[in-house]
Parts: structure tokens; C-alpha cells; sequence
């Protein structure tokens, strides 16, 4: 035990409680309190943390790692039984982390690629008229015959870019506006945590389970730009439809919401902060209003939005 005691800290701030080990004197108790941030743990936990994590984890799957990915995945989008299920003695493996998020930004490319040849497919055929001497047939300096050739070029540049096509107000894009201050807000939220060296002394927790929450919110951006991804489509389809920018508006007050539900569990089930509720709000408030700041840099369309908003408050 003596050898094992360096190794000893806390769950949550990572501060050596092995301190307290040399002092037990017959029996090694149940559980124990963290001097420096006040979390009281299990020392099973910390003797043994590859017991505590949840056998759908992929972050700590040894076999079957594609069904435990999916079941991750499944339950990411549960949020009260996921971070009730994940432990924070549960070792942070962050190379497992980074392929989950990778997998499913694959996944999102690959839909957005499909949407996008499907609306830009008119667009990949190319008329390219015949020779000069090959009028055969047709009213010589009237017309000139000619095919239609599938350029693979421009192809290749909507794989590879799939989320907009040209430039200024008249391009078409399949990440709208709204969806884009979804997504820029949810991969901020950690943010203030991350950039305010205070605010982490005074939360005494650890970068890992930041990144940690980062990670397992990422499914829920993917259902968010797979939503935005369809509704963009349809809009194409049914341009003269109207409702299209109340639904955008809906969908962004749903995600909002869910926002404050998903990163309260984190706080309250999983750091088990004694103020969540004020921590939720400031990390959901500040990300917000950077993720403002960006997309009026960013996206021109977004100066639009904001001066619609600014003259539906003031008129």
C-alpha cells in the first residue's frame, strides 16, 4: 500500500490524499474526504479506478469497441443516466475521446456530402459543344452539337467542402445561420472553465474532466448539425415554403434548453459543484455571447440576423 500511496489523489482536483494512508491503523475505511475541494469518495475508487466505469464506456472498452462507440454515443444523448453512470475516478483517456469525436465528424461529412451532390447535382454536368467540323447534320452557325460531361473536378470540391457553394448572399449553404450559433455556442460552452486559470482554482477540478464533458457533448452536436443539415435541405427543395427561419428559431431555443439540462448533470451528477446552477449559467453565458462575436465575424448572413433582431426588440 505504501508503494501505491504516491499515486493516491483525488478524483475531482487531483490533490495526493495519501497523506492520510500511513495514519490508518487496523482497517482501511470505506470512504474518504478530499482537504483541498471537499469531495468525499470511495478509496476503492482511487485504488482501483478501472473498476468504476460503466461497461458501455468506449473511452475504457477493451473489446467489441464498435458496439460500446454506438452505446456511448446512445447514452451521451441521456445525460442524467450517463453522468450518474461515469464515475470520476474513472481514468480520462483522451486518445479515445479524440477517435469518438473524430468518427462521428466523419459521419456528419459524409451526410453533408450526400445532401450536397443531391441539391448541387445539375450543377456537376457541364455542356461542352463538339469540334467545329463536327456539324454534321444540323443548320451550319444555328446549331452546334455537343454533350453533356460529368465533371469530376467539382465533384471532388463538394466532398471535400460540402457545407456552402459560392459567395456573398447568393450562395447556397447547407450550415444556416442559426445552426451555425449552435454549433460555435456548444463547442465553446467549456470555454470559461478552460481560459479562467480563477475560476479553476475556485472549482478545483481538473482540465481532464473539462475535456471529458467536451467530448460527450459532441454527440449532441452531431444530432444538431444532422437536424440543421435536413431542415437546409428540404428548404432547397421547398424554397417557396414559408416558416422556414421560425423553425431555425425554434430549433435554437430547443437546443438552448437543452443546453442548460445536459451541462447541469454534468455539474451537479458528475463534478458534483455545490453551485451548478451558477456555474451552468456562466459557462452557458459566456460561451454564448462569444459564439455571437465569431459568427458576426465570420458569416456576413449573420449581420443580417442581428440587425432583424436588434429592430423586432427596439420597434
Amino acid at each position: 500500500m505504501a508503494r501505491l500511496a504516491p499515486e493516491l489523489g483525488c478524483p475531482r482536483c487531483g490533490y495526493d490524499v495519501s497523506g492520510v494512508v500511513p495514519m490508518w491503523a487496523g482497517q482501511c475505511p470505506l470512504e474518504g474526504t478530499c482537504s483541498e475541494c471537499g469531495l468525499t469518495f470511495a478509496w476503492v475508487d482511487i485504488f482501483r479506478p478501472e473498476r468504476v466505469h460503466p461497461k458501455w464506456s468506449f473511452e475504457h472498452a477493451t473489446k467489441r469497441h464498435v458496439r460500446a462507440l454506438l452505446k456511448t454515443v446512445f447514452f451521451a444523448l441521456r445525460p442524467a443516466r450517463f453522468w450518474s453512470a461515469m464515475s470520476l475516478a474513472a481514468p480520462i483517456r483522451l486518445w479515445r475521446l479524440a477517435v469518438m469525436v473524430l468518427a462521428l465528424a466523419l459521419v456528419v461529412h459524409i451526410a453533408a456530402g450526400g445532401l450536397a451532390v443531391r441539391v448541387g447535382w445539375e450543377s456537376l454536368w457541364v455542356w461542352r459543344p463538339a469540334p467545329a467540323g463536327a456539324v454534321m447534320g444540323w443548320l451550319a452557325g444555328t446549331l452546334t452539337p455537343g454533350t453533356m460531361n460529368f465533371d469530376g473536378w467539382e465533384l471532388a470540391l463538394l466532398l471535400a467542402w460540402p457545407y456552402s457553394q459560392g459567395f456573398g448572399y447568393d450562395a447556397w449553404r447547407l450550415i444556416g445561420p442559426l445552426g451555425l450559433l449552435a454549433l460555435v455556442w456548444g463547442v465553446l460552452v467549456p470555454l470559461p472553465y478552460l481560459v479562467l486559470v480563477d475560476t479553476m482554482k475556485k472549482a478545483k477540478c481538473r482540465p481532464g474532466h473539462l475535456v471529458r464533458g467536451w467530448a460527450y457533448f459532441v454527440p449532441t452536436l452531431f444530432v444538431l448539425v444532422i437536424v440543421d443539415l435536413l431542415v437546409l435541405y428540404l428548404q432547397q427543395l421547398f424554397p417557396a415554403t414559408t416558416g422556414w427561419s421560425v423553425l431555425a428559431g425554434a430549433l435554437l431555443v430547443f437546443f438552448a434548453a437543452w443546453c442548460v439540462l445536459w451541462w447541469k448533470q454534468f455539474t451537479t451528477a458528475y463534478l458534483r459543484l455545490e453551485q451548478a446552477r451558477l456555474v451552468t449559467t456562466l459557462m452557458l453565458t459566456i460561451s454564448f455571447l462569444a459564439a455571437v462575436s465569431i459568427c458576426l465575424f465570420v458569416d456576413r448572413e449573420w449581420v443580417d440576423v442581428a440587425g432583424s433582431c436588434i429592430n423586432y426588440f427596439l420597434g
